[in-house]
């Protein structure tokens, strides 16, 4: 049976034709990735709406991506989020005021360059706050090359808001215990070269050694899978760790009756498995993102009704849920983003 809702969208596209562009982060439902333009991580959502021509962006995603699309986006586009209090608590965990006070205590105590490496999932103020002083962003999928972008050039970083992924892109770079701090335990500072804000993801902080022990007894030669989120503990006992295009990827490209035991996302996992129903797909346990379930198609739908309106209508009727990054962090934030861009692509020196 057809949904009268994706068909109302899919007429709506057709009359808007180029005008619109409909980027899906792959936490989204499957019926609101059955509408998009492109899915991605949040790196790739970022490098897609950057090349893209269309004057309405419609993020379906959660607020600090659709902030970067903002960021790096073409003087005439604007982007709109269906789900204008789709948030992350991960991003709540820092803020300027707070991030700028343990800078300047952690310039002081080393003595030498630090750089601020912000993870994407972070407002627009964070990245500007990094681009203001040298550093990036970076992503899940690519923490580690922006790290040791850094850290061979000799200098101190300051990874934020994840603790989980800071310390397992360090223990990716061949770092121990030894070469980190959090930044609450900063009074017993001993010359660490990485320097870790306490903040993690309430999704993948769920996981335990507990659920891979209960997996492997339930499925012999299951391999297990997971997101660099995840607690080291967990990440220890997995068989390969990366980022949700990583684990795609990885899960998509192994032979029919594989069995994968995935630390991620659920509604990712599910759709997963309906893509892969020659293999056994399941996830560590249940762990829902209730801020990615916020946008469905009926607000996808709500957008595109507007934006047509406001077509129509010469401007007379107002666009809703328009992202719109105050000017003052545009510039740097946009170098922050666009120092990740070039040392992932280009190779930055």
């Amino acid at each position: 049976m057809n949904d009268p809702v994706i068909e109302k969208i899919m007429q709506l596209r057709n009359q808007l034709r180029n005008k619109i562009v409909i980027p899906v982060h792959h936490y989204q439902n499957q019926a609101v990735s059955s509408i998009a333009d492109f899915l991605g991580d949040s790196y790739k959502l970022a490098v897609d709406c950057s090349k893209s021509d269309a004057e309405y962006i419609v993020f379906c995603g959660v607020l600090f991506m659709a902030e970067s699309a903002d960021i790096l986006k073409k003087p005439f586009q604007k982007v709109i989020i269906p789900a204008s209090n789709a948030d992350c608590p991960m991003a709540n965990m820092a803020d300027l005021t707070s991030v700028n006070e343990i800078f300047n205590k952690i310039t002081t105590l080393a003595g030498t360059d630090v750089v601020p490496i912000v993870y994407m999932n972070s407002y627009a103020d964070l990245k500007a706050f990094c681009g203001e002083r040298g550093g990036s962003v970076c992503t899940s999928s690519n923490a580690h090359v922006i790290m040791n972008h850094y850290l061979k050039q000799g200098k101190k970083v300051l990874f934020f808001p994840d603790a989980n992924l800071g310390m397992n892109t360090a223990f990716k770079l061949g770092l121990n215990h030894k070469n980190m701090i959090l930044t609450k335990k900063l009074d017993n500072y001993n010359d660490e070269q990485v320097i870790l804000w306490d903040g993690f993801c309430p999704i993948h902080k769920r996981f335990t050694p507990g659920d891979i022990s209960v997996l492997k007894a339930n499925y012999p030669g299951i391999k297990i899978i997971v997101h660099p989120e995840c607690p080291e503990e967990v990440t220890a006992q997995a068989d390969a760790i990366g980022s949700t295009e990583f684990i795609l990827n990885t899960i998509n490209a192994s032979p029919a009756g594989s069995i994968w035991g995935v630390g991620t996302e659920t509604i990712f996992v599910d759709k997963l498995f309906a893509a892969n129903q020659n293999k056994t797909i399941v996830p560590l346990k249940v762990s829902e993102c209730i801020n990615m379930k916020k946008t469905t198609t009926e607000l996808v739908l709500n957008s595109l009704i507007n934006i047509n309106e406001h077509i129509a209508s010469n401007g007379t009727i107002p666009l809703m849920n328009i992202i719109s990054v105050p000017e003052i962090y545009k510039k740097d934030a946009a170098a922050a983003l666009n120092k990740m861009i070039d040392i992932v692509t280009n190779g930055l020196k």
